[in-house]
């Protein structure tokens, strides 16, 4: 059996060393900001928490400033709902890309900064959520964590 080739070793290097911290909390951490429709945007948009790294990035470095300065080793991207049908609702199915792309180029650009600043390696988890309102329906062997996750979703319970 060939090896892998991994084009990150350095995470993969980490993890074996220690266990990294995680920052997570993009929605809670952007709710207190109080940000308005117009930080989305525009009416139609508001509330699309994954569209701010283009309508209003300050808002999403502040979040993620926040937990780098803490010393976290792993931002998320805030792109936990960046997906066509997702996006789709807000009229921003095409734009897919470009905001998966700007989300993970700020949460990079920040993490190189922090580790220039340290000399700690910081890296960036690009975060992908559910493709619509609801998870498909779960199964019994579905970890249990994920019962929790979508607490508002009927569907979100075991099938028998």
């Amino acid at each position: 059996m060939t090896p892998r080739k991994y084009t990150n070793r350095s995470y993969l290097d980490a993890l074996e060393k220690e266990n990294p911290r995680l920052r997570r909390r993009d929605g809670t951490s952007l709710q207190n900001q109080n940000l308005t429709a117009e930080h989305f945007g525009g009416e139609k948009l508001n509330g699309c928490n994954d569209y701010l790294v283009i309508s209003y990035p300050e808002g999403v470095e502040k979040v993620h400033r926040s937990f780098l300065e803490v010393g976290v080793d792993v931002l998320e991207t805030d792109t936990f709902r960046s997906n066509r049908l997702t996006l789709g609702e807000y009229g921003l199915g095409e734009r897919t890309i470009e905001i998966n792309v700007a989300g993970a180029s700020l949460a990079r650009r920040l993490c190189d900064e922090y580790a220039a600043k340290t000399g700690q390696p910081r890296f960036v988890a690009g975060s992908i959520g559910p493709s619509a309102n609801c998870p498909p329906p779960m199964t019994r062997n579905f970890p249990t964590w994920a019962s929790t996750s979508w607490p508002s979703c009927s569907a979100n319970r075991p099938l028998a």
